[in-house]
């Protein structure tokens, strides 16, 4: 017999049903009895019963519609989340491609640049001999005045 000190303690893995059997033991076991005579159990009221069957069978509709209403819920944002990430995917390859051809018209502008470079490598002489012949020019100019 259990001492009346303190909490009941359960083994681990018990269910609940067994927990409550045990609890009732033992508070039968300190009162001293092991069955309550019928008379102290008041009469059990049939429409109370049926009223408790209604409002569970009421509450077990709600929570029903509870979870339909959650399931369609996550089913929209997890639709969304995927579209999401679907947009961000996207958005990161075309920015891949774009940074790739923005690279490759970059380097075609400067072999461009360069080659425009080679070509204008005689335009400094071609100039310096434009100021010579002009130079020539003024005074030939200046001589048949």
């Amino acid at each position: 017999m259990r001492s009346t000190s303190g909490p009941i303690r359960f083994p681990r893995g018990s269910s609940c049903t067994a927990m409550a059997e045990a609890a009732v033991a033992e508070s039968m076991e300190r009162e001293g009895t092991r069955e309550r005579p019928a008379e102290l159990i008041p009469p059990v009221d049939p429409e109370a019963l049926a009223e408790l069957a209604a409002l569970g069978a009421q509450l077990a509709a709600q929570v029903d519609e509870l979870l339909r209403s959650l399931r369609a819920g996550l089913a929209a944002r997890t639709a969304l989340s995927v579209g999401c990430i679907h947009a961000y995917r996207d958005g990161a390859e075309s920015l891949g491609e774009a940074a790739d051809a923005g690279v490759r018209a970059l380097y075609t502008l400067v072999a461009r640049c360069e080659e425009l470079d080679r070509a204008m490598q005689p335009v400094p002489a071609l100039a310096a001999r434009i100021r010579c012949l002009k130079g020539a020019l003024d005074r030939l100019d200046a001589l048949c005045k």
